[in-house]
């Protein structure tokens, strides 16, 4: 590996972890306000909140990495440029074909790695979510109905809350 493959790599990783956390993070919000009113003040543990929230978290993981790579990847390059980098690699010969092969290389290894991760993790923690939403609905029945919708408890069955204390 050359040397500009590792200054481009190892100026790539440092956005690609801040945009991962970033849209892993508001990820993480946005499940949390959707499902925050369903099981706030319902009478459910702590802990139980903690780890439908670490289960649903893994989709998002699957989700967020194409998404780091592609801001990774803009501002990696914005700030080669911003610092007259890319004009010196261009003056010395390096075309920028040349400056993207790290880039790509390393996309597609990922790629490879999040396809397997969707493939098998995100199902397996999918399941698990799934029952312990179930159990958590038939624990405290409550939990998993909305008022002025259909809320599917069990299969096959569909009950309608207008409103609820």
């Amino acid at each position: 590996m050359k040397i500009i493959d590792r200054y481009i790599l190892k100026s790539h990783l440092l956005p690609f972890g801040y945009a991962f956390l970033i849209i892993v993070f508001i990820l993480i919000l946005q499940f949390f306000t959707v499902f925050a009113e369903r099981f706030i003040g319902k009478g459910i543990g702590f802990s139980t909140i903690i780890e439908l929230i670490l289960l649903q978290s893994v989709w998002m993981i699957g989700l967020a990495v194409p998404m780091a790579v592609l801001v990774a990847t803009v501002l990696t390059f914005a700030a080669l440029t911003t610092t007259s980098e890319m004009t010196v690699f261009r003056a010395s010969g390096i075309s920028l074909y040349r400056l993207m092969a790290p880039v790509l290389v390393a996309g597609l290894v990922l790629s490879g790695l999040v396809e397997r991760f969707n493939n098998v993790v995100i199902p397996v923690s999918n399941y698990y979510a799934q029952s312990l939403m179930l159990e958590v609905a038939r624990t405290k029945p409550d939990v998993g109905l909305t008022e002025n919708a259909f809320s599917k408890l069990v299969d096959g069955y569909s009950i309608f809350v207008r409103d609820s204390n």
